[in-house]
């Protein structure tokens, strides 16, 4: 697949590689990385579906990539995917995957005729005033002054903004317009943020620019993950004869004294029978991340380490599939690993966090509420106890309608009203959050400080959105206890989840996995959460397609 002349290039196939035949790859794990991998050795490698044979530790393929039903549990899933029309990879891998529901039309035919068919479009863009329309209007609203400001940083050099803020660049001409309302809230984009991270923004989802008006242009699966994009892919490989060996665990990589070519590796079958693979070719690890390995997390993510990981996912052992099994492997036989710390996808069930004053047990406020969720679960873990509370005052229906429909969760945590104190004053709440007497000194002056800069419209601390702070004033006041150590249930609304982690081996851009002198491990490729040299301890949720599109692009380019 190549894009250098149009689409001249683009439906030329490949000649078949010479030896081919004789040619055999190992693919370790059958996550989305691991399966497009496959696919493209099938249509565009042309080796025989015979010669290749995915090893999964599970009963099923997909990886992260679930959304099927566990018995007394219920459907799980790792949510959905949002995409656009430069998906290049995606959209040409699918054009060649077969519909498992229509015959005779391809996977992308689907994709294509639904959102044509059903076009994604907000009716109502961006609301003030808690929940009144902005009447925005498809309107960019934005003068040529703040117009040329963008065009100016868009080609100024990333070296001259390597110190540099938003607001070094942009002044009220932008800040002021509609525009910036759509462009901060599709991409969490504050004022103080990185004028550079702002840059490399504008330059990949140029693209998305007049769409951002309303969300057209998303483009969004039929179904879920599993059955719109891992399940079609499987039966594309099974009819070509791929062999997928189901509750295979991978133990060790063969190369011997840690020198030369990765040979091959050793496996367990459910059974406990040990055999070695010979690999005439190469190794694939897509072996997923390490959430459930204990020991790696408190090592390369301690900030984290406490997270929980909620989804089921078991081996044939019933053991929790995601254990670094790849990472391992890699490391023993030479692989260079992310140094750290690593990033995690982490997820904190909050209620109107941005809105509200948060403090720790001294009483404190300690940072600004309005942070994206793995920055503001990182900050919430790092305080005294790990243990932080949320400070409400009676105003709350009116500032934050929405937390009312989620108080049934909240109810069933705390007391009273479903929160975990509610008094007259803010001593009684500090008592019954059992803070101490310098605790509740430092909460009563940290809540008239922040009256203050709600009064001031201007967070001079920490600076949060004028409009994001809402006073503590008028009684009965309420409290919100986040303990980032004691719950770990997922029923627990403190209780942090932890998706995956990304931290890998370092590779090549070929996804050739790296040693510590940075040279390429003759015969071992890494892809998906187990490769490296991707994100560095933030995961950017707000970046569309990020982990999926490398996933894709690095199986591909194997």
């Amino acid at each position: 697949m190549y894009y250098a002349s149009g689409n001249y290039e683009a439906f030329a196939r490949p000649r078949k590689p010479e030896g081919v035949d004789h040619k055999s790859a190992y693919i370790i794990g059958s996550g989305l990385a691991a399966l497009t991998a496959a696919c493209y050795l099938v249509r565009d490698g042309q080796m025989k579906g015979e010669h290749i044979h995915i090893l999964e530790k599970e009963d099923r393929a997909g990886g992260a990539c679930d959304g099927w039903k566990f018995e007394n549990i219920g459907y799980v899933m790792r949510g959905g995917r949002e995409m656009d029309n430069h998906f290049e990879v995606m959209w040409d891998l699918f054009h060649s995957i077969p519909s498992i529901e229509t015959e005779g039309v391809s996977v992308l035919d689907e994709y294509y005729w639904l959102n044509k068919a059903d076009p994604n479009y907000s009716l109502c863009r961006a609301t003030v005033n808690c929940g009144e329309d902005a009447h925005t209007d498809g309107k960019f609203d934005i003068s040529d002054k703040g117009a040329m400001e963008i065009m100016k940083l868009f080609f100024t050099p990333n070296e001259e903004l390597q110190d540099k803020r938003i607001t070094d660049i942009f002044d009220d001409e932008v800040f002021n317009s509609n525009f910036w309302l759509y462009w901060r809230t599709m991409f969490a984009f504050e004022n103080w943020h990185s004028a550079l991270e702002m840059k490399l923004y504008l330059q990949r989802y140029i693209h998305h620019i007049g769409g951002l008006p309303d969300f057209k242009a998303l483009r969004f699966t039929k179904y879920n993950q599993y059955e719109s994009m891992i399940l079609p892919m499987v039966r594309y490989l099974e009819k070509a004869g791929v062999q997928f060996l189901y509750s295979t665990f991978a133990r060790q990589l063969v190369r011997p004294d840690n020198a030369g070519r990765v040979e091959g590796v050793i496996v367990e079958d459910e059974n406990g029978d040990y055999k070695k693979i010979t690999a005439s070719k190469a190794v694939l690890l897509a072996t997923g991340d390490y959430a459930s390995n204990a020991e790696m997390m408190s090592y390369y993510v301690p900030w984290s380490d406490r997270f929980m990981s909620i989804f089921p996912n078991v081996d044939a052992k019933g053991e929790k599939t995601n254990t670094g099994d790849g990472q391992q492997m890699g490391m023993n036989v030479g692989g260079h690993l992310d140094v750290g710390p690593h990033a995690v996808m982490a997820h904190i069930l909050q209620f109107g966090q941005e809105f509200f004053l948060q403090v720790n047990e001294h009483g404190e406020r300690f940072t600004n509420e309005d942070l994206s969720m793995t920055n503001i679960a990182k900050v919430m873990q790092n305080q005294p106890g790990s243990k932080v509370f949320q400070i409400i005052d009676s105003h709350w229906p009116e500032q934050y309608p929405m937390l009312e429909m989620v108080m049934e969760n909240i109810r069933s945590y705390g007391d009273g009203e479903g929160f975990s104190a509610q008094a007259d004053s803010l001593e009684e709440l500090a008592s019954q959050l059992e803070l101490s007497a310098d605790a509740t000194q430092n909460l009563t002056a940290a809540v008239a400080r922040y009256n203050e800069l709600c009064e001031k419209g201007v967070d001079e601390d920490f600076g949060k959105a004028a409009e994001k702070m809402f006073p503590v004033v008028d009684p009965p006041f309420y409290a919100i206890t986040y303990d980032m150590l004691k719950h770990t249930s997922v029923e627990d609304v403190s209780c942090m989840r932890l998706l995956v982690t990304m931290g890998g081996l370092v590779t090549d851009d070929n996804a050739r996995v790296l040693n510590d002198d940075m040279e390429p491990i003759p015969g071992l490729f890494a892809v998906g959460n187990v490769q490296g040299g991707r994100f560095v301890e933030d995961y950017p949720f707000t970046l569309s397609g990020a982990s999926h599109a490398a996933a894709l692009t690095y199986g591909y380019l194997t």
